[in-house]
């Protein structure tokens, strides 16, 4: 591939054209608005100057770049024999169609078609076109950084075609992920959990609740931002489109629900940063800077005692971490065995639903989240229902991590149930052959910044336990289906 051409000089436009300027390659860049084409070009040309001041490129390199690319206010000027042509318009189904109607007569029948659209059907999009090999490419904002590039299949293109396309994005630095046709492709589908699962985890719409989800995802989890704070950011009423899309897609499923709190704000114009700073967190939150307290090891001894499913004897007197993996039932039996041998323990709660709270509460007994993690991450989340700082950091030292304390246990743990979410509806989408599992996990590296794919959480926690905590949390909702069942 040698030639290309770009339809749409908005801000996805001139991204992708500055990528293929950059990786060497000729592109026009066409818009039949001539404003749009100059604030393009402008846009284009002070991206270079910025990355010229970082010393990312010397002013030579960005004399060849910008050699690359030709500005087309129409389509009559960009040469038949390109290779591949990118479309990056508006996102209106009919709208696209038209234009892939009028820009099938333009081409030769080498020249492979493909939308840049986030989630409308490819199919659909180029249901008019008769023998054109068709294809979406989902580039990621911004366009020239942004790893990620979701290759969705059409009925019209070859394997030969879909495998060209993968190597030429591997050879220019990009990761590609090769995805069927089905709505929101991997990213927009598998993320709604990281959002849906955090809302139903509130049990009240609260600021102060939303910043405590936030920060234990990003201090256990490893994610940059968290669902509320990210909200904010990209916009309430667009993060809700997208999952009133997702949703109406999926037969309206309740895995893909919107929820009351999200459609209350865009009732009330809470839209986030965009609204003079008022949305889910912003404007309603009195700590902008908002922390949980966090313990971190140090090198004295820890004088914890394990409890696990091969111990014999029952410990007294002692703090006890119980690492058992049992069910409600029989955890709560083994609980009140220690109970009664005066032990203060340290719970393993993450595969359990909070119907194990009462419990935790009544006998003044610590929840923690040891398992629902990476090796790699640095922190544990633990519910301590005493406050004791001693214990906490005893079991600070035990773990060799730092711990989160939380004091507030009416959320329950909120790493497990997020991530069992994401990496459930991974899986189902694995099952039903949209991508393959490696893909899946590339997709939300490269394509979201998450912290590892939902397949290598699966694998470092094991299938079982994830399994274990859906089924839990499956069956405190009597409604079937609900948002834990496919």
């Amino acid at each position: 591939m040698k030639k290309f051409c770009v339809l749409g000089a908005g801000t996805m436009g001139a991204g992708i054209t500055q990528w293929l300027a950059t990786s060497g390659k000729e592109v026009f860049l066409s818009d039949n608005n001539p404003d749009v084409l100059k604030n393009a070009e402008t846009s284009i040309r002070k991206s270079y100057e910025r990355l010229v001041s970082k010393n990312k490129f010397t002013d030579e390199q960005v004399r060849e770049f910008l050699e690359n690319i030709q500005f087309a206010s129409s389509i009559e000027n960009v040469p038949s024999d390109t290779d591949l042509l990118i479309e990056a318009i508006v996102e209106n189904l009919e709208i696209k169609q038209q234009v892939f109607t009028k820009l099938d007569e333009h081409f030769g029948p080498q020249t492979i078609f493909a939308s840049n659209t986030s989630g409308l059907s490819i199919e659909k999009i180029f249901s008019k076109l008769n023998s054109r090999p068709c294809c979406g490419l989902h580039f990621f904002n911004p366009a020239p950084i942004m790893k990620l590039v979701e290759i969705v299949k059409s009925p019209s293109i070859s394997s030969e075609d879909l495998n060209q396309l993968k190597e030429f994005f591997i050879s220019n630095k990009k990761i590609p992920a090769i995805v069927e046709d089905r709505p929101g492709f991997i990213c927009n589908r598998v993320a709604r959990n990281f959002y849906g699962e955090s809302f139903r985890i509130l049990n009240t719409d609260s600021p102060k609740q939303m910043q405590e989800i936030d920060f234990i995802l990003k201090e256990v989890a490893g994610f940059r931002m968290g669902p509320f704070e990210l909200i904010d950011l990209i916009g309430v009423d667009i993060n809700l489109n997208a999952t009133k899309g997702v949703f109406e897609a999926f037969g309206s499923h309740p895995r893909f629900a919107p929820h009351k709190f999200q459609e209350q704000a865009v009732n009330e114009e809470r839209l986030g940063r965009k609204t003079n700073n008022l949305g889910l967190i912003l404007g309603r939150s009195s700590e902008s800077d908002f922390k949980l307290e966090v313990i971190n090891p140090n090198q004295e001894v820890s004088p914890i005692v394990v409890y696990d499913e091969l111990s014999h004897d029952f410990p007294e007197n002692s703090i006890v971490f119980d690492k058992t993996l049992f069910n409600l039932e029989e955890k709560i039996e083994l609980l009140k065995i220690l109970k009664e041998k005066n032990n203060h323990v340290i719970v393993e709660g993450s595969h359990l639903s909070n119907d194990i709270l009462p419990i935790i509460n009544e006998m003044n007994f610590d929840l923690c989240n040891s398992i629902f993690l990476l090796e790699k991450n640095n922190s544990v989340e633990l519910i301590s229902t005493t406050g004791d700082e001693k214990i906490i950091q005893h079991f600070s030292n035990h773990m060799k991590k730092n711990v989160v304390i939380r004091s507030d246990n009416k959320l329950g743990l909120i790493t497990p149930r997020v991530l069992m979410q994401i990496i459930f509806e991974a899986t189902v989408a694995f099952e039903e052959g949209l991508a393959s599992k490696k893909d899946i996990d590339s997709a939300m590296i490269y394509g979201l910044n998450y912290p590892a794919g939902p397949f290598e959480w699966q694998n470092s926690i094991s299938a079982e336990l994830v399994e274990a905590l859906r089924l839990n949390m499956c069956h405190t909702i009597s409604r079937k289906p609900n948002r834990y069942t496919r």
